[in-house]
């Protein structure tokens, strides 16, 4: 994982998301992304995801790079207004049509009963916005959710995407 101060990054380069494009912190759901992706309180959940993300990024002195050449993570999280927001959910829904019979790995794990990768994702950025004072509440929750099914005092259910509170 990048460290503090690392300058300009690939955000996917060398990290699990870089070989499962689809991989969602949504695995909890127990749902392929295609069909996670046409819920919109899911596509909110992704954006307050990346947000979150970036945000710890920008705090650690991380520049992260146009992923692909087309994604510029800054342009997709910042432009405000009608057309933008059609934009990112258009986005969204487009991958969800591209990568909809896809299982994350963590759904695999959790199928297999092995531990997840979250500590190395999602926990990666809590913990990151926790040293530099960074909120990242939909991460948190999604981090606290995966612990509880990985110990055996949650299920896998699309009603915990429900539980999940979005500023």
């Amino acid at each position: 994982m990048p460290e503090p101060g690392a300058g300009s990054i690939d955000p996917l380069k060398g990290h699990p998301y870089h070989r499962d494009p689809g991989r969602s912190p949504c695995f909890h759901a127990g749902l392929y992304l295609g069909e996670m992706i046409k819920r919109a309180k899911v596509r909110r959940i992704f954006f307050s995801i990346m947000a979150e993300a970036m945000a710890v990024a920008s705090a650690m002195g991380i520049t992260v790079e146009t992923y692909g050449g087309r994604l510029n993570y800054y342009d997709f999280l910042e432009k405000k207004g009608f057309l933008a927001n059609l934009k990112r959910t258009v986005f969204l829904r487009i991958m969800g049509l591209k990568f909809k019979r896809l299982k994350s790995s963590t759904l695999q794990s959790f199928e297999r009963k092995q531990k997840t990768e979250i500590d190395f994702l999602t926990g990666y950025i809590t913990s990151n916005g926790q040293t530099n004072n960074i909120k990242t509440p939909v991460n948190s929750q999604i981090e606290t959710m995966i612990h509880e099914i990985e110990a055996g005092e949650r299920t896998i259910s699309p009603a915990n995407l429900d539980e999940i509170v979005l500023a």
